[in-house]
């Protein structure tokens, strides 16, 4: 044998053992909480994180290797490294502490990848260690840290495969590269990886997206807002590729490995579908200014649309049994009417007038009620009474605006009024029918706060009810119960209002 063909199995030997070595080793990182949110938070320019390691086997790393510990910007995708000394601790434990000496991170929503390297070789492949950490700015409020970093979390969910967004997001496992194809299918296991299209994930978890763009771009913020674009870009393509059939019903569906297979349809849950697709149509021709996008996504909704028109409205029409759900199918009538004036330029008398009678009928049983819309009906815990009002509103005030578009002020004072009184039921009177505190949402069940922020907002807005209750209300709001780390996509609507709610973005709207 001679020199060179020796020097080349000396090569492939050393690869061999570091491939073996990476097909054996776990390594698992832990990275200390800072926040009530129990998720490590540093600031720019002055952070000291210490990562905690431990791997199996115990002797498969050695004293001389090398670490990488590598940042990955969840809201651009672009990753940071740094190799720092590891600091070993024995018996399988190591400690790395890492300072802007060692690498300037600035701020973001990170996930952190920890492995050992041999000859520049990693030791662990995807099984690398795990954490997460949010860098803030000098400053920044606990309301934009927060939403920002539950926001980011998302990036965790995206399926490449499938093209679809996964229905929990996950707490991270201390071992695993989510980011890593080798090692994304170890991951999905890990973290129970659920593929189901439920209309109600994706209105829902829409909102939070679509409130979380509006907030970024206002502050400037341009990757986040582009990061919060991608993710409502992709949750519209879901809805508009897989779950509208051909007669514009929207299914649910479950993936069964193969298909994603219809499980069943419910029209209130087009209504809100509806509205989100609406309201994203305002926003990307507004205010991202995409209008290839806008007008190629209000092309797309129209089955969506003819079908919700072509139905009748009878109060009950939601189903379910009870009234609880008819402001979803309300709230997308009359959010479409506003999008198809901005597409055309005109309003559709047709829709308006088939929106305007289900909301004057609507209206009537909201005063009849006191505001408790969804009259004798304690299902899910009593939530149903709150959502049922709630839900309503969604419609009503849109509604009031169209009648205010046709110079039809009597009516548009009577639906003002019917609005006022589902707010004063769930700021007041709630609670002496379900026994329960008032209707904060995020008490409750720890979502639709967005769309009870937007209630809020058009109130005030319509200069609708007391100043001093809406006040009331916009403080009592958010109420973190901090029991995100496994969220379903849909509870992301909650996220939406500690960012509406944050310093920085009060400060924007004032200037």
């Amino acid at each position: 044998m001679n020199a060179t063909h020796a020097g080349m199995f000396c090569v492939l030997g050393l690869l061999f053992s570091v491939t073996a070595a990476a097909e054996a080793l776990q390594v698992k990182a832990h990275l200390s909480p800072t926040t009530p949110g129990n998720f490590a938070c540093a600031t720019q320019g002055r952070y000291y994180l210490r990562f905690d390691l431990e791997w199996a086997p115990p002797d498969a790393v050695k004293p001389d290797d090398q670490w990488r510990v590598a940042f990955r910007d969840l809201f651009t995708g672009k990753v940071l490294e740094c190799n720092p000394k590891a600091d070993p601790k024995g018996g399988g434990r190591a400690r790395i502490v890492v300072t802007p000496d060692v690498i300037a991170l600035p701020p973001s929503s990170y996930h952190v990848r920890l492995e050992p390297l041999r000859s520049g070789q990693s030791l662990c492949g995807p099984q690398a260690g795990s954490c997460e950490l949010y860098v803030a700015r000098e400053g920044e409020s606990a309301n934009h840290v927060l939403g920002s970093f539950f926001l980011s979390r998302v990036a965790y969910t995206w399926d490449e495969e499938h093209k679809l967004h996964w229905r929990n997001i996950p707490k991270l496992p201390p071992s695993g590269d989510p980011f890593d194809p080798a090692g994304r299918a170890t991951f999905a296991q890990a973290v129970k990886a659920d593929l189901q299209m439920h209309p109600e994930l994706k209105h829902d978890g829409g909102v939070a997206f679509l409130h979380g763009a509006e907030v970024f771009r206002k502050l400037g913020e341009m990757d986040r807002a582009a990061f919060c674009e991608q993710v409502l870009k992709r949750t519209i393509e879901e809805v508009l590729t897989i779950m509208l059939a051909e007669d514009g019903r929207l299914y649910a569906r479950k993936w069964d490995g193969k298909t994603a297979k219809p499980i069943y349809h419910i029209r209130q849950q087009d209504g809100f579908v509806l509205k989100l697709l609406s309201q994203s149509y305002l926003y990307f021709r507004t205010v991202a200014r995409d209008k290839a996008y806008a007008n190629d996504l209000f092309r797309r909704m129209q089955p969506m649309v003819k079908y919700q028109f072509s139905q009748p409205n009878p109060l009950g029409c939601g189903g379910s049994g009870c009234k609880v759900y008819d402001g979803r199918i309300l709230a997308g009538l009359a959010y479409y009417c506003h999008a198809e004036r901005a597409a055309t330029g005109e309003l559709n008398e047709e829709h308006v007038a088939t929106t305007l009678k289900f909301a004057r009928e609507a209206a009537a049983h909201c005063l009849a009620h006191r505001g408790w819309y969804d009259n004798d009906c304690y299902k899910e815990g009593k939530c149903h009474i709150g959502f049922g009002t709630q839900n309503i509103m969604c419609g009503l005030l849109p509604s009031r605006r169209l009648a205010l578009l046709e110079g039809d002020q009597k009516l548009a004072e009577y639906l003002g009024d019917a609005a006022v009184a589902g707010f004063d039921f769930l700021a007041r009177t709630n609670g002496k029918i379900t026994g329960e505190i008032q209707w904060i949402p995020s008490r409750h069940s720890q979502w639709a706060n967005g769309n009870m922020h937007e209630i809020l907002d058009e109130l005030r807005a319509q200069k609708l009810g007391r100043s001093d209750m809406l006040d009331w209300y916009y403080a009592k709001l958010w109420q973190p119960a901090y029991g995100f780390w496994v969220l379903a996509f849909h509870r992301c609507d909650i996220l939406a209002t500690p960012l509406l709610e944050c310093a920085e973005y009060k400060q924007a709207l004032e200037r």
